[in-house]
């Protein structure tokens, strides 16, 4: 039977949580790992820390894949002896099956560089050192991070969005969306050039990620905009980050070779469920409370309310 009946249903993206930072710990050893093959998480890795594993489309698995061809528990991958690199998979009665190297199996021990088939998502089988991880992290952060910035592409925290909604409305957890824009950033390109604009990208980049916390998810929206998703974190809290984030460039004096000069941000704040929930309605509704601290003068943070009238700020 069909275990398909929870709803979510639709694209979406595989959960990865803490890959990286995880990866980095144990770049000293063999490292078994799951590596997405396809989709627009190509390359990224999940390590297999645990004894157990369990693939599906709810947010209670390990890794979490929200697309319709995939079962709410749809398979897992088990560790055969406790400390070794020998793991098999199990179907868990998924609806499409679980397929090995192209064949559908129950049950099959796994060997390194085997591809698992799940709900028409390629993921690879490996036990990697230290030298796969370290390219494998690099080739990960050229698929996903913004080069100039350091954040996530728009694409990929959109992604990880999509995943941390639906845990959120399982768990009843709040998310608040910051969408943020410099001020009068054609000001500086303009006056001091692309080099020193380029410059002010990053360090905004940096600084970003320096206000939030690490479960937080950063990313370059496009130009000069910016987008925030804070986990777990409702209206109230995530104002103080945004505040934080605003006061640290408005004392913040930055510095190209023997330019200096000075930038200010708006930003628009929406939350899950108060504003939303779903991608597309909570990021619209932070870029409207954008758009009003812009019309308010700028250099301001602004909590989304469908009557402008009742918008709150600083």
């Amino acid at each position: 039977m069909s275990d398909d009946t929870d709803g979510n249903s639709g694209t979406g993206t595989i959960q990865l949580s803490g890959v990286l930072a995880e990866v980095r710990a144990l770049a000293g050893n063999r490292v078994p790992a799951i590596i997405l093959y396809d989709g627009d998480e190509i390359g990224a890795l999940f390590s297999l820390t645990l004894d157990e594993t369990v693939i599906g489309r709810t947010a209670a698995c390990e890794m979490v894949i929200p697309e319709s061809g995939v079962s709410r528990r749809h398979a897992l991958i088990r560790r055969i002896r406790p400390g070794s690199f020998a793991f098999e998979v199990e179907d868990l009665g998924s609806t499409n099956g679980t397929l090995v190297n192209g064949s559908q199996v129950a049950r099959a021990v796994l060997s390194d560089g085997d591809k698992i088939t799940i709900g028409g998502r390629i993921l690879k089988f490996a036990v990697l050192d230290k030298a796969d991880l370290a390219y494998q992290s690099r080739i990960a952060q050229m698929i996903h991070v913004d080069e100039l910035t350091g954040l996530l592409t728009k694409r990929s925290l959109y992604r990880a969005f999509e995943t941390e909604i639906i845990r959120a409305l399982r768990y009843k957890h709040p998310i608040t969306v910051l969408m943020m824009d410099l001020d009068h950033f054609k000001l500086v390109n303009d006056t001091h050039g692309h080099l020193v604009g380029s410059h002010c990208l990053a360090e905004v980049g940096k600084l970003i990620r320096a206000a939030t916390r690490a479960t937080d998810m950063n990313g370059r929206y496009g130009g000069e905009e910016f987008i925030s998703f804070l986990p777990e974190t409702d209206t109230a809290p995530a104002f103080i980050a945004a505040e934080r984030i605003r006061t640290s460039l408005a004392v913040k004096t930055f510095r190209h070779k023997d330019t200096e000069y000075h930038v200010r941000i708006s930003i628009g704040l929406a939350t899950l469920p108060r504003h939303g929930t779903d991608v597309e309605t909570l990021v619209h509704a932070a870029d409207m409370a954008l758009y009003r601290a812009k019309h308010l003068g700028r250099d301001r943070c602004i909590v989304y309310e469908p009557d402008a009238a009742g918008v709150a700020g600083t």
